[in-house]
């Protein structure tokens, strides 16, 4: 088992926007997705895993303490981004053929959102 890609969905000014990442070698019928949904104050805090020749695993961390893996379960991680506390991943880029072989995070300061009671 190990990471296809990534494929991400997200809103741009009540847009969908969407873009894939999902290797050559990737089926429905003999390998399994799966989602991990933000919520809209929700962000990614930490990226880490293990990368061989390809990523065998990725475990994403977010700001609500969730922890989300995919791939194999059993591997020991062996790369972690260590994002500094207080910062947040603003974008991802990774390279793929049959499968997820490099990745990399942006991150930042998490953003203030300005929620309203009464909308205007």
């Amino acid at each position: 088992e190990f990471v296809h890609g990534l494929e991400v969905k997200y809103l741009e000014n009540g847009k969908e926007i969407q873009t894939k990442g999902i290797g050559h070698e990737w089926n429905k019928k003999d390998h399994k997705a799966k989602k991990i949904m933000l919520a809209s104050d929700e962000w990614i805090t930490n990226i880490y895993g293990y990368f061989g020749d390809i990523c065998d695993l990725l475990v994403f961390e977010t700001t609500k303490g969730r922890i989300e893996k995919f791939g194999n379960l059993e591997k020991e991680p062996n790369f972690n981004f260590e994002i500094p506390e207080g910062e947040v991943v603003s974008g991802i880029s990774f390279g793929i053929g049959g499968h997820l072989h490099n990745l990399t995070a942006y991150y930042g300061k998490e953003p203030h959102i300005f929620k309203f009671d009464n909308q205007p």
